[in-house]
């Protein structure tokens, strides 16, 4: 189970479990996972993603759009669920969070 703290829509909550079942299915173990959701000074909210103790933060204008973000860093389009193993995935997920956490740690949608 993916662990949240915040207040989240009920359309992000509705989804948790569709989203915790495609992480199953690609081998991801969504206990890994914590996000947190906080309030920026501005229009948006601050999603912190936190897995095996690295973590990346975004801004995004809503939940719906951060889990439309969040499913992009998870299941990219070039991975293949079949041929990978799950260390592999794993390890590339964690290697796009690190990559992130370098180049731009906080993105915004202006």
């Amino acid at each position: 189970m993916i662990i949240t703290q915040g207040k989240f829509s009920q359309d992000f909550l509705n989804s948790l479990p569709d989203l915790e079942k495609e992480m199953v299915n690609h081998g991801l173990d969504p206990g890994d996972f914590i996000i947190v959701k906080s309030n920026s000074h501005r229009w948006d909210y601050f999603y912190t993603v936190t897995v095996k103790g690295k973590s990346f933060t975004i801004s995004m204008v809503n939940d719906v759009e951060f889990l439309k973000y969040f499913y992009g860093i998870c299941f990219p389009a070039e991975d293949n669920a079949h041929t990978l193993s799950v260390e592999h995935k794993f390890n590339a997920l964690l290697q796009r969070l690190e990559k992130w956490l370098v180049e731009d740690p906080v993105k915004g949608k202006d």
